[in-house]
């Protein structure tokens, strides 16, 4: 509605203009048709030639042109009325009655967290005193034997001439608290790691193994250049335990380091 009001007042005042144009140059010609009627010069017998003057006579009044220029009315103000249907207003959905997230409250003074109780760090005789103390576990059943395993080393070292080894408690007691760590020595392949982590005293040889059968077990040992060497070794005493189907043998002479 506001464009085609503009619209029209401008259209309004165009017309405007070429009215006074119009009334303007037809108060020109008016003017100049009688300045020509009336403007003239009384002429004096030749001989008075030298007197001749022009009389000129006083136009009449001009027609006030701006009177005959038709005044425009005035455009009424047009306001738009707009509906409330016709305004849309949109706002985010606010949840008046939803409560407050609450804030914690945050203590002035902190609880002090109790420091762990201190232990005595034990000497190295200690440690080391610890390293040789056998972890006995007791082996499940179904483990193999590590008696049997023992009597067939005997009937090998036989078989080739050899002594047959003595077993020492000592030994056994190494054995079977070696036999539960065969099984991860061998899928980590940290083999013997137990034996070397304890600094025995004095020198020790050891086979590990980890098969279904006794016979399996001395049988590989038997084949195999290094443990072959260590059945057939030059030693006094032996002992073997098995953890399940993992098995330790030991055998030394027990001369110190």
């Amino acid at each position: 509605m506001q464009k085609l009001s503009t619209l029209a007042l401008g259209l309004s005042l165009l017309a405007l203009l070429l009215l006074v144009k119009i009334q303007s140059d037809q108060s020109l010609e008016l003017l100049a048709s009688s300045l020509s009627r009336q403007v003239f010069v009384r002429n004096y017998p030749t001989s008075a030639f030298d007197d001749q003057t022009i009389e000129l006579v006083s136009p009449q009044p001009l027609p006030n042109i701006l009177t005959a220029v038709a005044t425009p009315s005035p455009q009424p103000l047009i306001i738009a009325s707009v509906t409330e249907a016709e305004i849309k207003i949109s706002s985010p959905a606010v949840d008046v009655l939803a409560s407050p997230t609450p804030i914690p409250k945050i203590s002035a003074e902190p609880t002090p967290t109790p420091l762990p109780t201190s232990h005595p760090i034990p000497t190295f005789a200690q440690q080391r005193q610890a390293l040789l103390t056998p972890i006995t576990q007791n082996a499940p059943a179904g483990s193999l034997s590590g008696d049997k395993i023992f009597d067939l080393t005997n009937a090998y070292r036989k078989s080739k001439g050899l002594s047959e080894l003595q077993k020492d408690e000592r030994s056994c007691e190494l054995a079977r608290s070696r036999a539960p760590e065969i099984m991860d020595e061998v899928r980590t392949g940290t083999m013997h790691k137990g034996l070397t982590d304890r600094n025995l005293p004095y020198w020790n040889n050891e086979n590990i193994a980890y098969y279904n059968t006794e016979e399996e077990t001395v049988r590989w040992w038997a084949s195999d250049d290094i443990h072959r060497r260590q059945l057939e070794g030059n030693f006094k005493y032996s002992c073997a335990a098995c953890y399940k189907n993992a098995c330790a043998q030991e055998l030394t002479n027990f001369s110190p380091k």
